[in-house]
């Protein structure tokens, strides 16, 4: 992984011991997921970012209507495991044809 990726990532982890340990393993993690499996980490990818344009979108709605912020997110929908799974089967489903 680039450095100044795994600077960029490790910043907010800058505090203690511990969170300097636990940001090396996750970029460890995100840096094995790409070389073993980039299938998978594009569909992750993909994923969410169709959740944080779904957000975004939302965010732009309430702000042109005037909608207070807490009472947008309330109106969020939230996915359980099940859902997030077959999410994940339909992204993996379609990305491969």
């Amino acid at each position: 992984m680039p450095k100044f990726v795994e600077r960029r990532l490790l910043q907010p982890y800058s505090d203690t011991i511990l969170h300097r340990v636990e940001g090396a393993a996750a970029v460890r993690a995100l840096g094995v997921l790409i070389r073993k499996h980039p299938r998978t980490a594009l569909d992750m990818l993909g994923s969410g970012l169709a959740q944080a344009g779904l957000v975004g979108i939302r965010e732009i709605k309430n702000k042109i209507k005037g909608e207070h912020p807490q009472a947008a997110r309330a109106g969020m929908p939230k996915l359980t495991k099940r859902q997030l799974r077959r999410l994940a089967r339909t992204v993996a489903d379609k990305g491969g044809s």
